[in-house]
């Protein structure tokens, strides 16, 4: 092989590398809806909770809480966050949001009490 080859093919090999590394590093985002009070499962994989939505509240002023609940239900009532909803909606991004596991549960509960969209945005994968 002479140096011209080897020049080729070291480009190539760190070409496939940078691209290897942007792939693994693609955020995925997915959400979950949790519609009304009660427990729901989260579903497979594993996420963060970075965003909350909730529109068509009813009161149009209440409160959401939201929960983490363990896949077995053994731990119960760890709440990740309470909002405050005004004029039927509240949105906002999560710093640190609470990680959720296959087979967990979200628990909602609050002053809010109808089926309202409440769609909570992780990263992660599913």
């Amino acid at each position: 092989m002479n140096l011209k080859s080897l020049k080729t093919l070291a480009m190539v090999a760190l070409c496939a590398a940078m691209v290897s590394a942007a792939v693994a590093a693609t955020t995925v985002y997915f959400s979950t809806s949790v519609p009304a009070p009660g427990l729901w499962k989260f579903g497979s994989g594993l996420g963060q909770v970075t965003h909350v939505r909730i529109n068509n509240a009813v009161p149009a002023t209440g409160t959401v809480t939201l929960a983490w609940v363990s896949g077995n239900q053994a731990v119960t009532n760890s709440a990740f966050m309470t909002v405050t909803v005004t004029n039927g909606t509240y949105e906002a991004d999560i710093t640190n949001g609470t990680w959720f596991l296959a087979g967990d549960y979200i628990y909602r509960a609050g002053t809010v009490t109808n089926t309202s969209e409440c769609s909570l945005i992780f990263t992660g994968n599913q």
